[in-house]
């Protein structure tokens, strides 16, 4: 599917504009994510980040808005061309966007507990899951921009694997007596951590299946 895409992208000036519009989505929530991470680790303070979270999320929504206008204009003024390629990135760019309000949901998460996870027996396997999201991003751009589908398969891999670990945390915590502030924490952590691998994995699936089969490879791996 993605090669068809990136071949029709090539050829048409608007399409190739939008990728890279797209692309920069991909960039902007990565270096969120990274930030947050950073926070939430205890090697910057919340203050530093916070307000550039919520600007580089509107900044996400922004592409977001300007890419779903620009495909309906092209497919307006061009009934019947690069209609693939127009429906993956309606489909993608919604992946892109929810990775920035789950980064976002992140920030929100360090402010209400203003703690570090340096310790705990429940630090080792969420932060074993951060380093894996963070593999992801890195490979993301491979996969999608160049239509790699080894790295595609090593995304989808890395998400089921951390799919498997989230629901085995949460599983744990719902037996644990915890504080309830770090209880409520842990389990949001797991479950945005879960959330952000998943839209990276619909991403790099649109590599790999045909456009019917979008998002329903999130759906049959349960991480709705």
């Amino acid at each position: 599917m993605l090669t068809e895409l990136l071949r029709a992208w090539r050829k048409r000036d608007l399409l190739r504009r939008i990728f890279d519009e797209f692309i920069q989505m991909l960039d902007i929530s990565r270096g969120m994510f990274e930030a947050v991470c950073e926070v939430l680790e205890g090697k910057r303070k919340l203050e530093e980040v916070k307000v550039t979270i919520y600007q580089h999320d509107q900044e996400i929504n922004k592409l977001e808005q300007t890419i779903r206008t620009q495909l309906l204009e092209h497919l307006t003024l061009r009934p019947g061309v690069d209609i693939s390629a127009c429906l993956v990135l309606m489909s993608v760019v919604k992946d892109a966007e929810r990775l920035g309000d789950y980064c976002k949901n992140l920030i929100e998460v360090a402010e209400m507990y203003r703690r570090k996870l340096t310790e705990g027996r429940y630090v080792i396997p969420l932060l074993e899951i951060k380093r894996n999201i963070d593999r992801m991003f890195a490979g993301i751009a491979l996969a999608f921009g160049q239509s790699d589908e080894i790295a595609a398969h090593s995304i989808n891999s890395a998400s089921g694997s951390i799919t498997q670990k989230c629901d085995l945390l949460l599983q744990q915590l719902m037996c644990d007596n915890l504080p309830t502030d770090k209880a409520v924490a842990y389990t949001l952590l797991t479950r945005y951590f879960k959330r952000i691998s998943a839209h990276l994995s619909n991403i790099a699936t649109s590599v790999l299946v045909p456009l019917p089969r979008l998002d329903y490879h999130d759906e049959r791996r349960g991480s709705k």
